[in-house]
C-alpha cells in the first residue's frame, strides 16, 4: 500500500542516524521483509507484495541511504556466529529470500 511504502521511505531515512537507531530501522526491516508472517511459507500475493514494496522504497533511495539495502542484505546472507535460535532465524530468513 502507499502508506506502507511512505512509512517504509521514512524508516530508511533514519537508517543514517546513529548506530543505534540504525540498528533499530534495519532490524525493522529484516522483520517486515524477510520473516514469514505466519506458517513456514509465503503466499504469492505475500511474495509479490514484498518485492513491490522493497522495489518501491528501494528506487526512491538517494544514492548515499541506498547503502541501508546492502547492509541489510550483507547482514541477511551472513551466518550468525553463534546461537540456535540465531541459526535457525537465519534459516528462515535464507528461505524467504528465496522465495522472494
Amino acid at each position: 500500500s502507499p502508506h506502507a511504502v511512505d512509512a517504509c521511505r521514512r524508516l530508511v531515512s533514519r537508517v543514517v542516524d546513529e548506530e543505534e537507531v540504525q540498528k533499530l530501522a534495519l532490524r525493522a526491516f529484516h522483520e517486515l521483509w524477510f520473516l514469514p508472517s505466519s506458517g513456514e511459507q509465503l503466499s504469492a500475493d505475500e511474495s509479490a507484495a514484498r518485492c513491490k514494496q522493497i522495489l518501491s522504497v528501494s528506487s526512491r533511495a538517494t544514492r548515499q541511504s541506498s547503502e541501508w539495502l546492502r547492509q541489510l542484505l550483507r547482514k541477511l546472507v551472513t551466518p550468525p556466529a553463534e546461537g540456535k535460535a540465531s541459526l535457525k532465524e537465519h534459516a528462515t530468513v535464507l528461505r524467504v529470500c528465496g522465495q522472494l
